[in-house]
Order: C-alpha cells, then sequence, then structure tokens
C-alpha cells in the first residue's frame, strides 16, 4: 500500500540527452497531489500507528497501577510488569526515533520548498538517504531490544544456538566417520589385491592362472 501509487506516478521521462524514471501525477496537479500522497502516508503509517500503540502502553500502565495482590505476589508481579513496561517504552521510542526523521523530511519538502531539493543539493541526499535507512533499520531493532530486556529470549536464543551447533556437530561427526570407513574399505580391498598378486593368485582365485596384465608382461 505505501509504494502502490508508484505503478501510476513511476513513468520513464526524458532528462536531458537521457530517460529517466521519474514521479510524475499528470494529468492530476502534480504538486498538489504529491503533497497529499505524503500527508496520508504520514499519517496512515506513522501518527495513527504511533498513538495507537501509545493508547494501548497506557492502558497497561493504568492497569498494573490499579492491580490489587498479596504483598509477596504483588512484589514479583510488579518487577515483571515493570520490565515489560521499559520493553514496550523502549519499543515505542524506537519506533518515533527511526520514523520521524524521514516523515518530517517529506513534510518539510512539500510545505516549505515546494517538492525543489536544490536548496541545500550536497546535503539533501545524505540526509533522505540517512532517514530512509533508519526506517530499514527499525526492523532489526525490535529483536534487538527483546533481547537485551527480555531473560526468556536470550534464554531461547541461547537453547537455539546450542542445539544448531549440536545438530552441526552431528552431521560432521557422521561425516567423517563414513569417509573413514570408506577410506578403510578401500584400502584394504588394495592390501588384498597386493597379496594375492604376491603370492601368484589372481582375481578369480585361481593361483595356476597365468597374468596377462600389462604390469605381469612389463616385468617379463
Amino acid at each position: 500500500m505505501y509504494t502502490s501509487p508508484n505503478l501510476y506516478t513511476a513513468r520513464l521521462q526524458k532528462y536531458g540527452t537521457s530517460y529517466k524514471c521519474l514521479t510524475v501525477w499528470a494529468p492530476l496537479d502534480h504538486y498538489t497531489s504529491a503533497t497529499v500522497h505524503v500527508v496520508v502516508m504520514v499519517v496512515l503509517f506513522m501518527f495513527i500507528p504511533w498513538l495507537l500503540v501509545a493508547t494501548l502502553y497506557l492502558v497497561m500502565v493504568s492497569e498494573i497501577r490499579k492491580s490489587k495482590r498479596e504483598v509477596a505476589q504483588r512484589s514479583r508481579q510488579r518487577n515483571r510488569d515493570l520490565r515489560v513496561l521499559k520493553l514496550a517504552l523502549t519499543i515505542t521510542a524506537a519506533f518515533a526515533v527511526c520514523n520521524f526523521p524521514i516523515c518530517a523530511l517529506y513534510l518539510l519538502i512539500a510545505f516549505k520548498y515546494q517538492w525543489n531539493t536544490c536548496f541545500l543539493p550536497e546535503v539533501w541526499g545524505p540526509l533522505f538517504n540517512t532517514a530512509k535507512y533508519l526506517v530499514l533499520a527499525s526492523t532489526c531493532l525490535n529483536p534487538c531490544i527483546c533481547f537485551a530486556f527480555s531473560e526468556n529470549f536470550r534464554k531461547g536464543l541461547r537453547e537455539l544456538t546450542r542445539a544448531q551447533r549440536s545438530f552441526i556437530t552431528t552431521i560432521v561427526t557422521h561425516s567423517r566417520r563414513a569417509n573413514s570407513t570408506a577410506f578403510s574399505h578401500i584400502e584394504g580391498e588394495h592390501e588384498m589385491l597386493y597379496e594375492m598378486k604376491e603370492n601368484g593368485i589372481t582375481e578369480n582365485g585361481n593361483k595356476n592362472a597365468i597374468d596377462y596384465s600389462p604390469s605381469q608382461s612389463l616385468r617379463e
């Protein structure tokens, strides 16, 4: 949904002496349509999700404060709830930090500079790329945050790593055993053939048979 308008706006246009894929809203008004698109995307994918998550976490805090339990149980439960609350607040803050810069840049370029990025040509590119990479990084931050705050998450990751390491070790051990068995079998066959030739016995077991092999002909 976020990039679906590109199916309509991305067009091959002549740019100087070459052709480039540019965003063109024609026959609609280009600047008005682009501004509306940015506002809708910022509201749908930034403000509404962030407000929804913040509201749910506020409800969680309210419920934690209202809960009434026995003293010992309440102490343990409160510590657990505080850890969950810290985890939730950190995830919310990380989401805002990673998504706010690109939203601010889009709104700034749409309303203040009317989609003219020539005001700071040497700065706009790095700023936009940094903001874009922050959005991509937000998808990787949640597991890192869970790893930092959740003991169960760290324990599960350690068990998964240990199981994977054990699986790889088992495969390597079986492979080495199979290779060793095959090598021993081949080596045994070579020794047996060598002893048979030394005793004048051919492969069919006939001691009196004449060996017409090239090696025997050369010896003669």
